[in-house]
């Protein structure tokens, strides 16, 4: 699989070679974009048990539902609406988020994943104390 996300990445512009080993030594060297990086890191998430993977997976429900004929039907008439907010959302309880006892890489990761998903009903709960 890693070999067909160097030849999307290349594909898309990401990376001046296609090659998967070059690929492979670039993000060791961190000597990729940022929003490769990104794109490594998703490719990674969805590819092992992660928080990451279940949101995403969560985030289907509303695209499942949008393919429904009776949805599709009923949101026709009220275009401004987004169907996800009105039957799903996604609650992100994370405990350890700008934590100072936290893990900087977490809040990254956290961050990753709110940004990727902007435009979705996701939304992260978290306590400050």
């Amino acid at each position: 699989e890693w070999v067909f996300l160097a030849q999307r990445l290349h594909s898309q512009g990401l990376i001046q070679s296609g090659e998967s080993q070059e690929l492979y030594h670039d993000f060791m060297r961190q000597r990729l974009t940022d929003a490769c990086v990104v794109e490594v890191r998703m490719w990674a998430a969805m590819r092992c048990q992660s928080v990451a993977k279940t949101v995403i997976g969560a985030l289907q429900y509303g695209r499942a539902l949008s393919t429904l004929p009776k949805i599709r039907e009923h949101y026709s008439d009220f275009p401004e609406k987004r169907l996800a907010e009105d039957h799903a959302e996604v609650i992100l309880a994370h405990q350890t988020y700008g934590h100072c006892e936290g893990f900087p890489e977490n809040d990254e990761a956290v961050r990753l994943l709110l940004e990727a998903y902007a435009d979705d009903a996701l939304y992260l709960v978290f306590d400050l104390q």
